[in-house]
């Protein structure tokens, strides 16, 4: 079976406030606001070793019109 480690900035995340899914193939962010910015990846491991995901950045951006946050997602190349 695989596991599975989301980190934020390096840092391993936990399920708790608006995060979901720290140690599973999905994590969700709801209701985001800036200190949710960073760089998430996540590690994967089996009996066969780890591997680290390249990160993805996420930055948000000032509220539209309606007061949702704007999000944008950058792969680091």
């Amino acid at each position: 079976p695989l596991a599975y480690q989301w980190r934020k900035d390096g840092q391993p995340l936990a399920n708790g406030g608006n995060r979901s899914g720290a140690t599973t193939a999905q994590l969700t962010l709801t209701a985001v606001t800036a200190t949710d910015a960073g760089a998430y990846d996540v590690i994967v491991t089996n009996a066969a070793g780890a591997a680290t995901s390249v990160a993805a950045h996420l930055v948000v951006t000032s509220a539209d019109d309606n007061g949702t946050p704007q999000l944008r997602l950058h792969r680091t190349q």
